[in-house]
């Protein structure tokens, strides 16, 4: 993890420099892979169960490798400090529209599915599935609300997994797991730890909170789902 992030920044910056292009638009894609959202959300998960032994140790890989990501993002500020280079920083200003948002969102459902082998006749439904959580997710997505978009995604991905899982005779991760991607709150895991090493702890606090409380709200989510099928 520490190595895959470092030559994603180095690989980043390279671009920035050659391309000109936004140095964020090169690393969110390598950092994507490498954050532990679905260990962090998994690990609640399975504290919240009381499988105390399997949550803390899946707690704790999440923890080391937010922390070998971090100290690799503070060793590349560090390094482009030392040689006077620009510092990559923020570029991004422009958001994209709903449409394109959305393509990308179902993009990257499908790509995750297939790194998690799911059989191609269920990879149509799980981007679906992890489609229609992205878009509940971004219409609660608000200030106002703290957890509500995250826990009605997750909900809706959980009751329609666990509806196809019953309806194709498959597990219902076949569908949940690709599902909640878009909900993971991996990067901002990682930012929050930067904030903390970086010494901007009242961010960093913030941050961390925020992290805690939308992965406890997917867990929720997901278990109410379960809620109609046990009765």
């Amino acid at each position: 993890d520490f190595f895959g992030c470092l030559v994603t920044l180095v690989l980043s910056a390279l671009c920035q420099v050659l391309l000109h292009g936004p140095f964020e638009a090169y690393a969110i894609g390598g950092l994507v892979v490498l954050v532990p959202g679905l260990a962090l959300t998994t690990a609640i998960s399975e504290l919240a169960d009381q499988n105390l032994v399997s949550g803390t140790a899946k707690f704790m890989q999440a923890v080391l490798t937010l922390l070998a990501l971090g100290l690799a993002y503070i060793l590349f500020q560090d390094f482009t400090l030392a040689t006077h280079l620009p510092m990559a920083g923020p570029s991004i200003t422009r958001p994209l529209s709903w449409s394109a948002a959305a393509i990308g969102a179902a993009l990257s459902v499908s790509c995750f599915g297939i790194l998690f082998k799911v059989p191609l006749k269920s990879l149509p439904w799980a981007s679906l599935t992890g489609l229609l959580g992205w878009v509940i997710l971004r219409k609660f997505t608000n200030t106002e609300y703290v957890v509500a978009a995250n826990f009605l995604g997750s909900f809706a991905v959980g009751f329609i997994s666990l509806t196809l899982g019953h309806w194709f005779r498959v597990p219902s991760q076949v569908f949940s797991v690709p599902g909640i991607i878009a909900m993971l709150p991996g990067m901002l895991a990682l930012t929050s730890f930067r904030s903390l090493a970086m010494g901007q702890q009242e961010s960093g606090l913030e941050l961390a909170v925020r992290v805690a409380l939308t992965a406890g709200s997917i867990v929720f989510g997901l278990f109410t789902a379960r809620i109609p099928f046990s009765i």
